[in-house]
């Protein structure tokens, strides 16, 4: 639903000489254009926290999983339902008072409001133990399910103020322990991995 995406990726893929097939606007509960089993891997990179129906939702894995060929991979990405809490902790506590009606709310129903938040837009975010639960509805083997920011989400900038040697051993020891359940609740992104 966002045309510039598109005019942004044309340019950047020119800019790193990558050349793109095609491009298409389209909504992610309707894709006629593409033909059933056409691909080798999906990714749904946001149009489920951006579904508030679960309707909706259910309808965008459907047609992720029609164009997938037979074996094929498909990349899920979620949100918590705690990724507002943990980027309010990164970038000012203080300002629990004005926000903890919304985040109780957010957290109770899933639902992010923009009356009340205007720096996000409508979405529902999943609390991170119920996502293997909802794929469970589709014809889809889970492979993996991660969390994208793992145990650093509260320490991104420091990390990425590291000596690249460094940044490379934290990465590879919070890789090791993404697919960790445990940690999920402190990520803000979780990503299904299924064939």
């Amino acid at each position: 639903l966002s045309a510039k995406n598109i005019d942004l990726l044309k340019e950047e893929s020119s800019k790193k000489n990558v050349k793109i097939k095609d491009f298409v606007h389209a909504n992610a509960l309707s894709l006629p254009m593409l033909a059933d089993q056409s691909f080798d891997v999906v990714l749904c990179m946001g149009p489920l926290y951006h579904l508030l129906g679960e309707d909706e939702r259910i309808k965008a894995v459907h047609e992720c999983l029609r164009i997938l060929k037979p074996g094929g991979l498909v990349f899920i990405a979620f949100v918590s339902i705690y990724a507002q809490v943990l980027s309010l902790l990164k970038k000012d506590p203080s300002y629990l008072p004005e926000w903890r009606k919304h985040l109780e709310k957010l957290i109770n129903t899933g639902v992010n409001d923009i009356d009340f938040d205007s720096g996000f837009t409508w979405a529902y975010f999943f609390k991170p133990f119920e996502i293997e639960k909802f794929m469970q509805i589709f014809p889809v083997k889970k492979l993996k399910i991660v969390g994208v920011e793992s145990l650093a989400c509260q320490s991104e900038k420091k990390l990425m103020d590291l000596p690249e040697k460094k940044f490379q051993e934290w990465v590879d020891f919070l890789y090791k322990f993404s697919d960790d359940p445990s940690t999920w609740g402190a990520v803000q992104h979780i990503l299904y991995i299924g064939r």
